[in-house]
């Protein structure tokens, strides 16, 4: 530990002249937006907390096939069928933590002019950088060994559970939470392509607004209206519905809004407004997440337009993917007894003013329906 007098941290934080009060720290180490509070936002909380080895769910995956007309007398086979598969996401681990030295927290609290509280702004630090860490994660290039196999080190992302590969994988992977889409085609996104030449033209049956008619079409899942039946079906009314892209992607939405703001105003304004502070489509909102700007999701071996991405992966400007994520069945999940747990360790008998608080989270980002996600991308160039 560094004496006191080179210790920066300790210096500014102790300054004889302040502008706000010590817990007031500006904290300007935060991204612009989060996705993942928005999945835990309203969930129950035995949805969210498991323990065990593994994560795994149980999924209807198909009908009996039982069902058949028949005649007075006829003879009835009954039916045994295997209806039920099963889905698995290993627990990966993370951590953070911060350090500090009794005297230098003592010291500061003792200083009625501080600057600031030192041992909030450690554990401020700690915090901003799991967040940031986990929201980051979301959207890494989906891999096999790092994700889906068992001696993985990396959550899932969401370019694991929706891609615009028309054959249900994202490159590199040959399941996705131990199943195949090519042996179980339900377990795929929808998706739709635009032809980026025309993605802007109004009213144009290749434009980003057709492609978003397709997949909200094909996201969208009806309960069935029969009481008797309704215990049986899914109540999904898309409340938890999201369409999130990047920069590019969000201010080509407002150009498009703009482009027909003679039909499309925004609520409550009388139509002379340039902005659209909280665009929708089909009352869901658009939103920028600052992480899909530089994402490095794609590579030379993936079936995307050449095009529609740079050299390091990113989307080229012109180019943006919408995913429209049902963050019913899209979350992260976490071990009930390593929920952001706090671990202290001290210095010792050689440091026994020395401390560290080490932040333990297990968890991983699952998805229990993916033909209830999908994706527009650019599949014209």
């Amino acid at each position: 530990m560094p004496g006191l007098d080179k210790f920066s941290d300790f210096q500014y934080l102790t300054r004889d002249i302040k502008l706000t009060g010590p817990e007031e720290l500006l904290n300007e180490a935060v991204s612009h937006n989060y996705l993942i509070g928005d999945m835990l936002t309203g969930r129950e909380s035995d949805h969210i907390f498991r323990g065990g080895t593994k994560i795994t769910e149980r999924i209807q995956a198909r009908d009996n096939n039982s069902f058949r007309t028949y005649k007075p007398n006829d003879e009835l086979n009954p039916t045994a069928a295997d209806t039920v598969r099963r889905i698995n996401a290993n627990w990966r681990f993370t951590v953070g933590g911060y350090a500090w030295n009794d005297n230098e927290i003592l010291l500061n609290e003792g200083d009625p002019n501080r600057y600031g509280d030192l041992k909030y702004d450690y554990e401020q630090g700690a915090m901003t950088s799991i967040v940031n860490g986990m929201e980051g994660l979301l959207f890494n290039q989906a891999s096999q060994t790092d994700m889906e196999a068992d001696a993985g080190e990396t959550p899932y992302s969401i370019p694991t559970f929706i891609t615009e590969e028309t054959t249900g994988y994202t490159a590199g992977l040959s399941t996705i939470m131990g199943l195949a889409p090519s042996s179980e085609p339900w377990w795929d996104n929808q998706r739709a392509g635009y032809d980026a030449s025309d993605a802007e033209t109004a009213d144009n049956k290749t434009n980003i607004f057709s492609a978003f008619d397709i997949v909200m079409r094909k996201v969208r899942f009806q309960m069935i209206n029969i009481a008797q039946m309704r215990k049986y079906w899914e109540d999904d009314n898309l409340r938890k519905m999201r369409i999130v892209t990047n920069g590019n992607g969000r201010d080509i939405f407002m150009r498009m809004l703009r482009a027909k703001n003679y039909l499309l105003r925004a609520v409550g304004t009388d139509g002379q407004d340039a902005a659209y502070p909280d665009p929708r489509y089909d009352g869901y909102p658009v939103q920028w997440v600052e992480k899909l700007d530089t994402a490095a999701l794609f590579g030379s071996t993936y079936n995307s337009l050449a095009s529609s991405f740079n050299a390091n992966g990113s989307m080229a400007t012109g180019y943006p993917r919408f995913y429209f994520l049902n963050m019913k069945y899209l979350f992260p999940v976490f071990h009930n007894q390593k929920y952001f747990d706090q671990v202290m360790r001290d210095g010792g008998a050689r440091q026994p003013f020395t401390h560290v608080m080490w932040i333990d989270t297990y968890y991983n980002l699952v998805c229990r329906s993916r033909r209830r996600q999908g994706i527009v991308y650019p599949s014209q160039a």
